[in-house]
């Protein structure tokens, strides 16, 4: 049984997604209205200060996020630290995304697997393994 093995970073994409969307959240702090309270600008610019941080921090972990699997003709796959998964029997399969989910523990993990977030010809080695798994012997 031969394994395939694949490995995948955030994508450009992904990274601009994330700063348009902290962009947007950051943009509401100027939709407050203006109060006259002693209390209003402390809780509105540590409110925007801690939102900065965690921001700065998802990003952080955005950039750094890498996932490695490994998967067979029948649909069982394998993660670097042993453990076992199985490929559900619901995927979805197009030129840019593919959709399937992980069945382990007898939990289902949905997986979204974006055309850019893997390297050279991987996306399309995964989609012929999805599309043409056999059934377990």
């Amino acid at each position: 049984m031969q394994r395939h093995s694949f490995q995948l970073r955030s994508s450009l994409c992904q990274q601009l997604s994330f700063l348009l969307l902290a962009l947007a959240l950051l943009s509401t702090f100027n939709c407050w209205p203006e109060i006259q309270s002693p209390l209003f600008y402390p809780i509105k610019y540590t409110s925007f200060a801690v939102t900065v941080l965690a921001l700065a921090w998802k990003y952080w972990r955005l950039r750094h996020w890498h996932f490695e699997f490994s998967l067979d003709e029948y649909g069982c796959g394998l993660q670097p630290d042993e453990q076992r998964f199985q490929v559900g029997e619901k995927i979805w399969v197009s030129p840019w995304l593919v959709i399937f989910f992980m069945e382990q523990h007898g939990r289902q993990l949905p997986v979204l697997l974006f055309v850019d977030m893997f390297h050279g010809d991987d996306y399309r080695h995964l989609c012929r393994l999805l599309l043409h798994r056999r059934p377990q012997p």
